[in-house]
């Protein structure tokens, strides 16, 4: 007897459970297949900025800036000012950089732009051939 009371119980239990509807199922899939979309399409966009990144501005419209970068600066701190000054869009983006393409950073005074890549500046912050001239100007003792 305990058997049968085991059984009815189990096929009421059976009946109370509903299977998840089809529709339901479906809309959990697309769900789940835009979330993938989505996050690939943020892969591909962050590597897109890292090896192929626009200028944050116009080459025509763009702002000028003179950096100072001193010996042992690292490119976290120069980053950090480069977006403040509203040169790069992005400090992580150029640390990436500097870690993959090692160009370092030559001490010196630079003059970039809004219009140039944060890879270029990368490239043009490392060669001391692009220093600003240094013209103090010198009074003479004569005059």
């Amino acid at each position: 007897m305990s058997t049968e009371k085991e059984e009815k119980k189990e096929k009421k239990e059976k009946k109370q459970r509903k299977p998840k509807s089809r529709g339901r199922m479906a809309l959990t899939r697309l769900i789940a297949v835009l979330i993938v979309i989505l996050l690939a399409a943020g892969a591909y966009y962050f590597g897109y900025s890292i090896f192929n990144g626009e200028p944050l501005a116009d080459p025509d419209e763009a702002e000028t800036y003179v950096i100072t970068i001193d010996d042992g600066d690292g490119v976290q701190g120069v980053a950090e000012e480069l977006k403040e000054e509203g040169i790069i869009r992005s400090v992580l983006i150029m640390r990436i950089q500097d870690r993959i393409f090692d160009y370092g950073l030559a001490p010196g005074s630079f003059e970039v732009n809004s219009g140039m890549t944060s890879l270029q500046i990368l490239s043009w912050l490392s060669d001391s051939n692009h220093t600003l001239a240094d013209s103090p100007v010198e009074e003479s003792e004569g005059a």
